[in-house]
């Protein structure tokens, strides 16, 4: 085999390596634009129902739990207090409220035993405005 031939075989196995590098990246590309869709069609949906929700009155904010930045549609990981890409505060689950037992309720949250009555004694008693003296 001739130093000619040689060259030519080593050529034409690179030319085979980078048409196979070509193909996998371009493979890696597909995938990417693909997932990138799939975001931005998640973060469409997301903004539909918003607005749908708006339109109707039943307003909610966007929960953490959907994954994905209510801003830039970029992934949210579980626990992350901002989102990584654009940097916008990610909503955290409120705790519900404290529920007190009735021991525990403040009196004014206690029922009225006569309502009419303790209204009228309530209206009736002065407030403080009995020292007051007008000047002529």
């Amino acid at each position: 085999m001739s130093f000619l031939d040689n060259m030519a075989r080593k050529i034409a196995e690179k030319q085979v390596e980078m048409e196979e590098r070509r193909a996998q990246v371009r493979a890696e590309r597909e995938a990417r634009e693909a997932q990138e869709t799939a975001i931005r069609q998640a973060r469409v949906a997301e903004v539909v129902a918003r607005q749908t929700a708006e339109s109707v009155g039943n307003v909610s904010e966007p929960s953490q739990g959907n994954g994905f930045c209510g801003h830039c549609g970029a992934p949210i990981r579980e626990g992350a207090l901002f989102c990584y890409k654009c940097g916008t505060k990610v909503p955290q689950q409120k705790p519900d409220a404290e529920v007190l037992a009735p021991e525990e309720s403040p009196e004014y949250l206690e029922p009225l035993e006569n309502p009419e009555e303790e209204v009228k004694e309530a209206l009736d008693t002065p407030r403080g405005d009995e020292n007051i003296v007008e000047v002529e």
